[in-house]
């Protein structure tokens, strides 16, 4: 037979032979007769960048026969690439035809992967390389050929060594010259051409015994493409130390370097690799989730057999496994065999591990290479595309306590719990792609340290019974012994809050309030001093010598200094210079007195300034007048209190003396419920230590609260882990990425309550003055008249005691003085 030269000839020669073997293996139909067996569809793709000689050809039919026993039937068309109903249109006219089955282009290999899309159920499909498809198609109906074995599945490289079908390597017999090596890449040359693509610079190679040799093979090519490697031999370890040792030795290895993932190429039996991936899928339970190897390492498999059903069960919670799939090599030793190993397309098919509908997870191809060893990727895939999901859906258990505004109990929702933190759960859980189960500690402590271990929530995290807390717990060092806190989400600090004192209480003292004590004190000191010293001057001053003038009285420079303090003067002035200069010191002095008060008698009168019985903890404990409290049941301010008993702090060590002192009459002090504290501080007299953010809510309802100035503890809120957890950079850095979003202001400002004010907080009219802001002066006139009665009292007391004390001649007379007053003193009162 006539050898086939042109380009056009040596695709039909791969068409017919594909043909040819795909029937003879699928149907096993050996004919001598020469009549048609098989109709075969062959699609090429439309190149665009070159022009096409047939470009309004539709379809071309011509007949080829091969060595007069076989004849084929092939009908030849072209589809767009860009356009799907082009390709569509195209299957369907071959299937009207009643084609055995397609040829098509690789390009299209994706397009057809969901058959049913083109109803194609019944009709095979199998592809040639395109490189080695003609742009122009062939114009004869009729060819005879000889197979040309170096072009089958597009083996075009062996073309570059001089081999043709005129060659004087093909005898009579149609025996091809061999070395009793497939014409394919090596497994090496597979695994390498994924390495290639993936860009790992750094992997660990596990192998067994009888892969050393091919280990080593990859390990040089790495060397020469300065990639760092690790080798393990997998049976060394089981007969050692163990399989879970190997694997430790290469978590711990890999992990404390600049890497945060482990790359592994696993070069083993079936037997091996169910052996390593099982144990790999248990590391991290066994180690106690200290790990994280089913997140952080991709794993390489290359398995000898097309059979990998098993890795979709030993493999079910690994989130990176990869499968290449190496078909078995075949001895090359006459035509026949050529033929036969090479009839459908040889390739080595590339699989990953993807979760599937209903739960389950199946191997998908995601690419495969060629028999030139190139990779060939499909559209929109990835070898490891769950790198890109976070923890893949992995459940988590997460523990929290009532905290408002962090943490709020819900009554008839779906949700048992809503606020701050659990909106940050929820952004978390959708950005790392987990899920997570809701629960809350027995005793609802939050995690003090009691007979040597924890209790509460940070008592779960330590005997590891959940994976997190999320909840406002504070960053302690006692706690960072036994957890690890990620990146802090929130800053606050501690303070005292205390309902606001009665402001009628004190409004009997509106007369005196103007003034500080220590300043009316110095008044009347004043006023005692330079009364005195007025006195001696008057009294004492040569100015008045051989003057008839009445001598000065103690008595009435007091009534004249007190009359000018108060603005009102007296009757008799000074003669004397010195007194002159002395009284009028005194005026400038109750001038400025004088002046001062009013302006803020006027001031208290008006507003409103509520005034705290303490501002700071210091205040605190030296009043008697209110007791105080604070969260109990492990939180941070009991921690915070005791350490303070360390460092000799006497404010916080008198504070936590009050507490415990309090708490034997009133175990309501340590409360583990809010609630209690602030109904004992709406009661009175109490005052409750904790975080800013509750108060804040609290006052935002309640007008008659308020916060002391001085903030002390401060705060640190923070996701906690259990201890030495995997998983801290991870959080942190998706907990960095959410600050910095402003996510955080968002949540704050739905849950943190608005800015309430107060009712007439905000009125700018006038405030009418009542009788109680005034009822000083009403008391300052009774207190008068109650010590005018007593001085008039005195006073008869003094003149009877005198008359009573004076001689018999004068009896008659203090008796008639006494009987003559007495009624004209009636007298003028009628």
């Amino acid at each position: 037979m006539a050898a086939a030269t042109s380009e056009s000839s040596t695709l039909i020669n791969t068409l017919v032979v594909t043909g040819l073997l795909v029937l003879l293996v699928d149907t096993n139909v050996v004919t001598s007769q020469a009549y048609t067996v098989l109709t075969i569809g062959a699609i090429d793709a439309q190149n665009e960048s070159q022009p096409m000689s047939y470009r309004g050809i539709q379809t071309i039919g011509y007949n080829a026969t091969w060595g007069g026993e076989l004849t084929v039937k092939v009908m030849w068309s072209i589809a767009r690439l860009s356009e799907r109903f082009s390709l569509f249109k195209q299957v369907h006219g071959f299937i009207n035809t009643s084609v055995d089955f397609l040829v098509l282009n690789d390009v299209f290999y994706g397009r057809l992967e969901e058959k049913h899309h083109f109803m194609l159920e019944d009709t095979q499909v199998v592809h040639y390389q395109g490189q080695l498809s003609p742009f122009v198609s062939p114009q004869s109906t009729s060819v005879n050929f000889e197979p040309d074995p170096w072009r089958i599945c597009g083996a075009y490289s062996f073309l570059k060594d001089g081999l043709s079908p005129e060659s004087s390597h093909c005898n009579e017999n149609n025996d091809v010259p061999h070395d009793d090596q497939p014409i394919v890449p090596d497994k090496v040359d597979v695994v390498f051409a994924v390495l290639d693509y993936l860009h790992w610079k750094s992997l660990v190679i596990l192998y067994e015994d009888e892969t050393a040799n091919e280990a080593m093979e990859v390990s040089e090519m790495l060397s020469s493409d300065n990639v760092t490697y690790q080798e393990y031999s997998v049976q060394h370890y089981e007969s050692t130390v163990g399989l879970h040792e190997m694997l430790n030795v290469i978590y711990n290895k890999t992990m404390t370097s600049s890497n945060n993932v482990i790359n592994i190429v696993l070069l083993c039996s079936e037997v091996c690799v169910n052996k390593v991936i099982n144990k790999a899928n248990a590391f991290d339970e066994v180690n106690g989730k200290k790990t994280a190897i089913k997140l952080v390492s991709k794993w390489l498999v290359v398995l000898p057999s097309p059979n990998n059903a098993y890795v979709d069960k030993c493999g079910i919670d690994m989130d990176n496994i990869a499968v290449i799939t190496y078909p078995p090599s075949t001895t090359v030793a006459t035509m026949k065999d050529l033929l036969e190993s090479q009839a459908q397309c040889w390739r080595s098919d590339i699989s990953t591990l993807l979760w599937k509908s209903g739960g389950v997870r199946r191997l998908s191809s995601v690419g495969y290479v060629n028999r030139t060893g190139h990779l060939n990727m499909f559209n929109d895939v990835e070898i490891f595309p769950n790198t890109n999901f976070g923890f893949n859906n992995r459940l988590f258990n997460v523990s929290t306590n009532v905290w408002e505004p962090f943490v709020i109990a819900t009554v008839n929702k779906s949700e048992p719990f809503e606020g701050f933190c659990m909106d940050l759960l929820k952004e978390l859980s959708s950005s790392l792609n987990f899920s997570y189960n809701l629960t809350t500690p027995e005793d609802k402590s939050w995690g003090a340290l009691v007979n040597g271990s924890f209790n509460g929530l940070m008592g779960q995290l330590e005997r590891e019974e959940v994976d997190m807390v999320v909840a406002p717990i504070s960053i302690a060092p006692d706690r960072e012994q036994v957890v690890d806190f990620i990146f802090p989400y929130y800053y606050e600090y501690t303070t005292i809050l205390i309902k606001k004192p009665d402001p009628n209480r004190t409004k009997w003292r509106t007369l005196i309030d103007p003034f500080k004590w220590q300043v009316l004190m110095c008044i009347f000191i004043s006023l005692l001093g330079v009364t005195t010293f007025y006195f001696l001057v008057e009294r004492w001053n040569p100015y008045y010598e051989g003057k008839r003038k009445k001598k000065s009285m103690f008595g009435d420079a007091f009534w004249y200094m007190y009359g000018a303090l108060l603005t009102q003067g007296g009757e008799h002035l000074p003669d004397s210079q010195a007194g002159r200069t002395v009284v009028s010191c005194w005026w400038l002095f109750s001038i400025v007195m004088a002046a001062t008060y009013s302006g803020n008698l006027i001031a208290f009168l008006t507003v409103n300034k509520d005034k705290l019985p303490f501002e700071t903890v210091s205040e605190l404990v030296q009043q008697t007048d209110y007791i105080w409290g604070t969260a109990g049941g492990g939180t941070y301010w009991e921690t915070m209190f005791e350490v303070a008993q360390k460092t000799n702090t006497s404010e916080y060590i008198q504070a936590w003396e009050g507490i415990k002192r309090f708490n034997a009459t009133d175990p309501s002090v340590l409360s583990r419920d809010p609630k209690d504290h602030y109904n004992k501080v709406k009661a009175g007299s109490y005052g409750y230590i904790a975080d800013r953010s509750m108060m804040e809510r609290w006052m935002a309802e309640s007008c008659d609260l308020q916060m002391i100035k001085e903030n002390f503890f401060p705060l640190q809120y923070a996701i906690a882990l259990p201890n030495n957890s995997a998983y801290v950079s991870i959080f942190s850095e998706e907990m960095m990425r959410i600050y910095e979003s402003g996510l955080l202001q968002i949540w704050k400002k739905r849950w943190w309550a608005k800015n309430s004010f107060c009712k007439g907080s905000l009125t700018t009219e006038a405030k009418p003055i009542i009788l109680i802001d005034v009822q000083s002066a009403f008391y300052l006139i009774g207190i008068g008249v109650v010590i005018a009665a007593i001085a008039l009292a005195c006073e008869w007391l003094s003149k009877y005691i005198r008359c009573r004390k004076s001689k018999p001649t004068n009896m008659a007379h203090c008796n008639g003085h006494s009987k003559g007053h007495l009624p004209k003193f009636v007298n003028g009162i009628k």
